[in-house]
């Protein structure tokens, strides 16, 4: 789990153009703080996720879990391409948000 919220905030960081030391500005707290979520070493505390879902134009949820929801209110997961081969093959069957690719719980259970 924790590795997965640390890539999670690596990408976001990449989608949206920021470094380390802009969201640690954004959030307050250290450069270093950030850095140990980021490689996965500490989960921040719950007010700091808020946070960061802010600064980073996401949502609390999917930090903590990779699930979105879209705007009609479907259920998003990340996509897995171990379970996913078409997501392997073009990088995107299903749909992208937040610089991942998505797939509804219905293509997810196709997948399985």
């Amino acid at each position: 789990m924790i590795e997965a919220i640390a890539r999670r905030l690596r990408g976001l960081l990449r989608a949206n153009g920021m470094k380390q030391k802009d969201l640690a500005a954004e959030i307050g707290v250290t450069e270093a703080t950030v850095s140990r979520y980021l490689s996965g070493q500490r989960i921040p505390r719950a007010h700091l996720i808020i946070r960061m879902a802010r600064s980073l134009a996401t949502t609390p949820d999917y930090i903590l879990t990779g699930v979105l929801r879209a705007s009609d209110g479907t259920m998003l997961y990340e996509c897995d391409p171990e379970k996913n081969p078409e997501c392997r093959k073009t990088g995107c069957a299903c749909g992208t948000a937040q610089g991942k690719c998505y797939m509804t719980a219905k293509e997810s259970a196709r997948a399985e």
